[in-house]
């Protein structure tokens, strides 16, 4: 699989997971983002897409290798193919 310019499959400081799904990293305690991935989910029948709260150390080291802030969510991210 090829590697986009900022993928984080080369950082070490992101744990390995399982990425052939496209991932939606969300804010876990955000009621708003909360019922958007409750959302997803429900509306997502073929299971396409996997969700990843920010508050969990996978999320936090994401958001890290972005250049976002780990503890004061201000988007979603959507990642697909790296």
């Amino acid at each position: 699989m090829v590697q986009a310019p900022f993928s984080y499959r080369a950082d070490p400081s992101v744990p390995a997971f399982p990425d052939d799904r496209p991932i939606i990293v969300f804010d876990g305690h955000c009621a708003l983002c909360s019922a958007w991935a409750r959302f997803v989910l429900r509306n997502d029948r073929k299971g396409r897409y996997r969700l990843l709260p920010a508050q969990t150390a996978l999320g936090a080291a994401v958001y890290v290798h972005y250049g976002l802030d780990p503890v004061d969510y201000e988007t979603n991210l959507l990642i697909e193919n790296g």
